[in-house]
């Protein structure tokens, strides 16, 4: 399976490789990633795999902080 990955820039090596494998181990099975750095990241990573999106950046987290604390405004 192919999956991109999106990582803010000066992400380390070991660091992606480790969210690399915590998808291979979750999925349970062998995922490819390509790894690309996104300049408007400040931290954290999106990951796209199978047409799943994964948020794990600041912005995402912040975002889901501001709806729930604002709600549907």
């Amino acid at each position: 399976m192919r999956a991109m990955l999106q990582v803010a820039p000066g992400t380390s090596g070991e660091t992606v490789e480790k969210i690399c494998a915590s998808f291979r181990a979750l999925l349970d099975q062998e995922v490819e990633f390509y790894v690309k750095e996104k300049d408007d990241l400040i931290g954290g990573f999106i990951a796209e795999v199978d047409g799943k999106v994964y948020d794990n950046s600041l912005s995402g987290k912040m975002q889901a902080l501001k709806k729930t604390m604002l709600g549907d405004m």
